[in-house]
């Protein structure tokens, strides 16, 4: 019985602690970094067609400190039929910009990929050396 009561009593413990650390705002950037150089995978999620969420993907890719520590990005809104054309522009091979839009253009999710936001993001992640083989 002491056994149990003493289990019970660090639960509640560890129940007050989380209750008493508030949230507090921090830099997007500097914590999705911050992240990288602690866990293999970080996922982000910005709801389909978000202007926002594709700003803050442009910003990550020209910041330094994401491009020493980030290995690979996954992209929801791309069709794994034209992989072959994303992986041939991250070579750095020539491939036009209409033959790459069709890796988010050309999905069973229709309406989803916008041209101007994943053409700049491929373009910039290309030029920062973010988006490039390992």
């Amino acid at each position: 019985m002491r056994h149990s009561g003493w289990l019970f009593g660090a639960v509640l413990l560890v129940q007050q602690t989380a209750v008493l650390r508030l949230a507090v705002p921090v830099e997007p950037t500097t914590a999705i970094v911050d992240a990288l150089r602690s866990h293999d995978v970080v996922a982000m999620g910005a709801g389909h067609g978000e202007e926002r969420g594709y700003a803050l993907g442009l910003s990550l890719v020209r910041d330094p400190r994401f491009v020493a520590v980030v290995n690979d990005i996954v992209i929801e809104e791309g069709s794994a039929r034209y992989q072959d054309v994303a992986d041939r522009f991250v070579r750095g091979e020539q491939v036009s910009d209409e033959s790459l839009s069709q890796v988010w253009r050309n999905t069973t999710q229709t309406g989803l990929g916008a041209d101007r936001p994943w053409t700049t993001f491929f373009h910039t992640g290309a030029k920062h050396q973010c988006v490039s083989p390992a």
